[in-house]
């Protein structure tokens, strides 16, 4: 590291972190172009091809949701222990050869699959590995990169069915679009497998690529791997997690917005045409909608950076209230005027899970706590597309927006419920009841976690005062 250039502090980001940026962006975007597509007008054709009854297809969603919560329990035990990059090129591969395989299914076992595969990797490979990536290339700085994530993914939800549409015109198939969308990921796995380590630290590169924000102890303890930090004394276990209130808390009401994301997208146009518009004014309003998210992706990191990752969630969760609300009353003024507030909950879906887990947890227990946050919030957010098509047959689109609102309202409750320093002072309970001592840290400083210390930490000698 000595004889490297040395980073200095306002350089913006590396040539390297630009390239985790534009890596796991790309993931993003063309995970949700490929779901969304996949839901709005693929699924669609298989049912009117082979007679396949299209509410049943749809309701798989939220089946592989639910099995998604095994996997991510699973995964985010290896996680702890084993390097994110090796789990992101062997689910992305994965996740890649399906992508091309989609225009040959023939069989409604294949459909099965092929919706399993989109559902559980996706969720696997573009929120809970790369989300990794972002918290130890990005310590200080995650709620600002999950927001350009977040504009990734509005992008891929907004544009992705426009563009499969585009290109199943103009390549004479279906074929030629999932080709298309195989080939962005495969540009992906390249980035990954080529240019992108586990920690900046591997690179000779400092988090955040700001030397001021760390340490030489913490840049030794990062060199010997993710074997050692697995090993490193904690607090937090999977026993301790599960037993904290606070993190079922945030777990459901975070939930919510998964649910309301996946509800919406998957309904998003045949809603539209519900209220009246026809087929080109419905296109026009998923345009408008993407417009909405990305602006929302980017006011979502600016207020998780700003506010911090609770009152930035109870924002998202009131905007996600007002939609159902305005959804409910199924008029063509309110779907539109909804516009706004879905944009805010699709571009903080994603957002805060991470800028939560980053803000209380920091970034050497993260992975620790998304192990169990992650599947508490996707039990939750695999009911959304099952939500959606039940309500609907019950009570038309107006009972099933009015459910998800109240869910969302119930949510907002749970995240107002945990208070700021509660779990800084769990932490701190239950280290003194395992005896462990936190290192002592400069005054406003990244605590041995990487997250804040607490109010009332010891300080190192000499600490600087800010």
């Amino acid at each position: 590291m000595a004889e490297k250039e040395r980073p200095t502090k306002g350089r913006g980001y590396s040539a390297r972190g630009k390239l985790v940026i534009a890596y796991v962006c790309l993931v993003a975007f063309a995970g949700l172009a490929i779901t969304n597509s996949f839901l709005n007008l693929q699924t669609g054709i298989f049912a009117q091809t082979f007679g396949w009854s299209e509410d049943a297809l749809l309701s798989q969603n939220s089946y592989f949701g639910w099995f998604s919560v095994v996997l991510v329990l699973i995964i985010g035990s290896v996680l702890t222990k084993h390097s994110p990059r090796v789990m992101a090129i062997v689910v992305g591969a994965i996740y890649t050869l399906n992508a091309f395989l989609v225009p040959y299914i023939s069989a409604q076992w294949q459909y099965t699959v092929a919706m399993g595969i989109i559902n559980v990797l996706n969720t696997l490979w573009m929120i809970q590995i790369n989300s990794i990536f972002i918290s130890n290339w990005f310590p200080k700085k995650t709620p600002s990169i999950m927001g350009i994530m977040a504009l990734a993914m509005a992008l891929g939800t907004g544009l992705g069915v426009s563009l499969f549409s585009a290109l199943t015109a103009s390549l004479g198939g279906t074929a030629g679009a999932w080709n298309v969308f195989g080939v962005l990921n495969v540009i992906a796995l390249l980035m990954v497998i080529f240019g992108i380590k586990d920690f900046p630290e591997q690179c000779g590169e400092y988090p955040d690529n700001d030397p001021s924000e760390s340490s030489q102890e913490i840049l030794n303890a990062q060199r010997k791997g993710i074997e050692s930090m697995a090993s490193r004394p904690t607090a937090w276990t999977f026993k301790n997690l599960v037993t904290t209130p606070q993190v079922w808390l945030i777990g459901l009401a975070l939930g919510a917005l998964p649910l309301f994301t996946s509800a919406y997208t998957s309904q998003m146009f045949p809603h539209f045409l519900y209220v009246g518009f026809d087929q080109a004014t419905a296109g026009m309003l998923t345009m408008v909608m993407s417009i909405c998210a990305c602006i929302g992706s980017i006011a979502c990191g600016a207020i998780a950076q700003k506010l911090g990752a609770r009152k930035g969630t109870l924002i998202c969760l009131g905007c996600a209230v007002i939609a159902g609300i305005l959804n409910a009353i199924t008029t063509a003024a309110t779907v539109v005027i909804a516009l706004v507030f879905v944009g805010m909950v699709l571009g903080g879906s994603s957002t805060f899970l991470v800028a939560t887990l980053q803000e209380y947890w920091g970034r050497f227990d993260f992975p620790r706590a998304q192990r169990v946050v992650m599947p508490i919030q996707q039990l939750v957010g695999a009911c959304g597309t099952l939500v959606m098509v039940a309500c609907r047959m019950m009570g038309g689109y107006e009972f099933a927006y009015m459910v998800i609102a109240v869910v969302c309202a119930i949510a907002f409750v749970f995240i107002f419920a945990v208070k700021g320093d509660s779990i800084a002072k769990r932490k701190a309970q239950l280290e003194k009841q395992m005896g462990i001592e936190s290192a002592p840290m400069p005054e406003g400083f990244p605590g041995p976690d990487g997250a804040p210390a607490p109010e009332g930490a010891p300080q190192a000698a000499g600490a600087p005062r800010h």
